[in-house]
């Protein structure tokens, strides 16, 4: 008697709530998580909220989407926020469509709770719940640093405890929740929000192919091989075999802490023979190195404070219409030190104006193509990747540089690190910008987990190659013919 009636005030409630339905319209672009978000252009807004109806955090937006294997949620926020710090936010899906199953919480039936501050996550079914990481969910969220727009991958097929598959039904419920007193909710309170997920995807994510579309292309490439990888003898087999694969021209590397010029330059030489002349190794500060098959007429330190892990190299190329290409290698300060990551990029930009800038038609530009790439650890503040896209810091009209951001050859993913025994998300932390006179025709990172057997084959590599050589992954572009200063 008592179940029942139990049963019976749980529907005349469900049935009392307002509904936010969405009957499972389709975003027109192919999502790319890689916190630019350009690919959103054409949603619809699927659920919005009242501005000012918060406590500390203020949701304002939010999109869903999905492709043949992740859901996507946008958020946008009214201030800017960083969502991998601490904070009181969660994201609350019901992925069986019943409200009687998972955390109650504003009438949905929550399984997967993820705590953004928290960097871990609960599920839970019917009476246990249990701790998930981002790998059991395969959890990203993008970009690493402070926003009021955030883009989040989390895998369909996924079955973090016992093999119980998160999403269970067609439709699901999703809800953003600030968990403290008068914390914003996003559906509003009494508000239920809808998305189905969609079952027929028209072109299924095809892998990019690392082959150079041009023999005339030039191909720069960046990693942090990790504490020194080419010269640790059980990585050192992995490495060879991934460089024979991308087939570099330029390579700038960090973390090659105690790794010799002499040393890695016979590395080079064995891996991929040059037909005229050698490779050009040079180790600048404590743990930059250039490689390049072109010579360097000039390698200049860039000290910042306690950082030697920033120089700027003058490389004589072959490529038609590019005569001199300036790289500047870069491995920004780590983690909290986001003081110290402005006054990098502050000094590269400063570096850049004094030395490469000329005046033309009342306005100010670099007078050679430039690049700069490398581990920039950008967490934290935005100030450092504003310093480098805006116009902010050089008084010209257009910004000097432009993100490349590209994504994974094997998934719609632009993360460049992630170590699964930590609990930090995985993270775009790698970059490389290019200005205008610079013109990329093909570009991607190199990850290799999902990719087909045949591919692996061909390169020599396995699935888990990548993870063994180091937290970070490759960046490769190839830059094709160039523009001459207007």
């Amino acid at each position: 008697m008592y179940k029942n009636n139990y049963w019976f005030f749980i529907l005349i409630f469900l049935l009392s709530l307002n509904h936010t339905q969405l009957m499972g319209q389709k975003c027109h672009n192919r999502i790319i998580v890689d916190g630019l978000m350009h690919d959103w252009e054409g949603c619809e807004t699927y659920c919005s909220d009242k501005i000012d109806d918060g406590k500390d955090v203020d949701f304002t937006r939010m999109w869903v989407t999905n492709d043949e294997k992740y859901l996507f949620i946008r958020i946008q926020l009214a201030k800017p926020l960083s969502l991998v710090d601490y904070n009181s936010l969660f994201l609350e899906i019901d992925g069986d469509h019943n409200a009687a199953t998972g955390y109650r919480v504003n009438g949905i039936g929550a399984e997967l709770g993820w705590g953004f501050g928290l960097r871990y996550g609960f599920y839970k079914h019917f009476s246990s719940a249990d701790y998930i990481s981002n790998l059991d969910v395969r959890y990203v969220i993008l970009p690493s640093f402070t926003s009021t727009d955030f883009e989040i991958a989390i895998k369909l097929d996924a079955a973090p405890i016992r093999n119980e598959k998160i999403f269970t039904a067609d439709t699901i419920e999703i809800l953003l929740w600030d968990k403290q007193v008068g914390g914003d909710l996003l559906p509003d309170s009494g508000h239920v929000f809808h998305y189905v997920i969609q079952k027929a995807i028209s072109s299924p994510y095809q892998p990019l192919s690392i082959e150079p579309p041009f023999e005339t292309s030039l191909r720069l490439m960046t990693w942090n091989v990790f504490y020194d990888g080419l010269i640790d003898t059980i990585r050192q087999p992995i490495f060879g075999k991934v460089f024979k694969a991308i087939q570099p021209d330029i390579i700038v590397m960090e973390e090659c802490w105690h790794s010799q010029a002499n040393e890695v330059k016979q590395l080079f030489d064995q891996w991929l023979p040059l037909q005229k002349g050698s490779w050009k190794v040079i180790h600048t500060g404590e743990g930059l190195m250039l490689v390049s098959r072109y010579p360097v007429v000039k390698a200049d330190p860039i000290f910042v404070g306690d950082n030697r892990n920033i120089a700027a190299y003058s490389i004589k190329t072959d490529l038609f219409n590019l005569d001199t290409l300036l790289l500047i290698g870069v491995h920004l300060s780590c983690c909290a030190q986001d003081n110290e990551r402005i006054a990098e990029t502050q000094a590269i930009m400063h570096y850049l104006g004094k030395h490469y800038s000329i005046g033309r038609n009342e306005d100010k530009l670099l007078r050679l193509p430039v690049v700069i790439a490398g581990d920039f650890n950008l967490v934290g503040s935005e100030i450092p990747y504003r310093n480098i896209v805006s116009n902010q810091l050089t008084g010209a009209r257009e910004p000097w540089f432009t993100d490349l951001a590209p994504h994974q050859i094997d998934r719609p993913m632009a993360y460049t690190w992630r170590d699964y025994s930590k609990v930090f998300s995985p993270s775009r932390l790698d970059y490389i910008f290019y200005s205008p006179l610079l013109n990329p025709i093909h570009s991607y990172i190199f990850n290799i987990l999902y990719l087909d057997e045949n591919s692996l084959k061909r390169y020599g590599l396995k699935p888990t190659d990548l993870r063994i050589c180091s937290d970070h992954l490759p960046l490769v572009v190839d830059f094709g013919s160039t523009v001459s200063p207007k």
